[in-house]
């Protein structure tokens, strides 16, 4: 991420990066933690935290990394495939 953001000029100290989910939820698998993706209920519990980060930094620009990271932007389930490239006003 960090050698993308150089590489496309973006000064990395203003920048300000988040989770869309505020726990990490996994499976076990020998000794290795397996990332499980967030059910609907964890997204929406983490929401006022994201909220809140919003409403303090007040980004000129938001950017999600994922789908559930554009899901918690939304607010509803979306495929990055509808969204890719499409810039979207938030409230």
């Amino acid at each position: 991420f960090d050698q993308a953001m150089a590489a496309a000029g973006i000064d990395r100290g203003g920048v300000y990066l988040t989770n869309a989910v505020k726990h990490f939820k996994f499976e076990r698998r020998g000794t290795r933690r397996i990332h499980s993706k967030p059910d609907a209920g964890e997204i929406q519990a983490c929401r006022w935290w994201y909220e809140q980060e919003r409403l303090l930094v007040q980004p000129g620009i938001t950017v999600a990394l994922g789908v559930t990271a554009a899901r918690q932007l939304l607010g509803k389930p979306v495929t990055i495939a509808a969204m890719r490239g499409r810039p979207i006003e938030l409230a």
